[in-house]
């Protein structure tokens, strides 16, 4: 009895196993384009909007600051780099997103990013620059965007590390000469508004302590 339940749990496991397996594939496995991918073709030398937004991006967050990144804020900024990939090219993601993840390197696309670090080891201001130069981007270049608001929550483990994000925020913001586009700021809303209202971002920051 003992062998036969055994042998019927491990058919389970290994069922679910591959469901999970073939779920994951469909879902953050970025499929290659075989004329890109495997053909040898060249690139191709024309820059779209949506490629240029995502090398701006990056351009940003190793060179946009005077507080320099480490090993850790590269490697948590090249994730979230890709989990922002298809909302930075828009619908040129559809006709160049294989070709740019073959570049860089991407096999895999997921909107959700976690990263572990001990204390004082600067999370917050690695958090902070990915919000500034997001912000930066599309206020600047929003051509080719399908939407016109983009609002983005910031949550922190409480108040004093929620007013220290949106402090860095506002610092880096007006470390990049954006604070003209600033509409609303205090310690817990950011907006940034282009003056022909192409573009809007609403950051707010929210403590959100575990125990409430």
């Amino acid at each position: 009895m003992a062998d036969w339940c055994t042998d019927v749990l491990s058919a389970a496991g290994h069922t679910i196993q591959q469901a999970y397996d073939l779920e994951t594939q469909r879902d953050f496995v970025i499929r290659p384009k075989v004329d890109v991918l495997s053909s040898g073709r060249a690139r191709k030398t024309e820059t779209a909007m949506g490629e240029t937004r995502l090398k701006r991006l990056e351009w940003i967050l190793e060179n946009g600051f005077q507080w320099k990144r480490h090993h850790f804020e590269r490697m948590f900024h090249e994730k979230c780099v890709i989990a922002l990939s298809k909302t930075m090219m828009g619908a040129d993601w559809a006709v160049m997103g294989a070709e740019i993840a073959a570049e860089r390197g991407w096999t895999h696309s997921s909107k959700f990013v976690a990263a572990s670090a001990p204390r004082r080891f600067g999370k917050s201001v690695s958090a902070a620059k990915l919000v500034a130069a997001l912000a930066e981007v599309l206020i600047l270049l929003p051509e080719g965007l399908d939407f016109t608001v983009y609002p983005l929550a910031v949550f922190s483990t409480g108040r004093r590390a929620s007013d220290a994000l949106s402090a860095y925020v506002e610092g880096f913001l007006t470390e990049r000469n954006m604070s003209s586009y600033f509409i609303k700021k205090n310690s817990e809303k950011i907006w940034l508004q282009r003056p022909d209202k192409k573009m809007t971002v609403q950051m707010s920051f929210l403590p959100s302590n575990p125990d409430k």
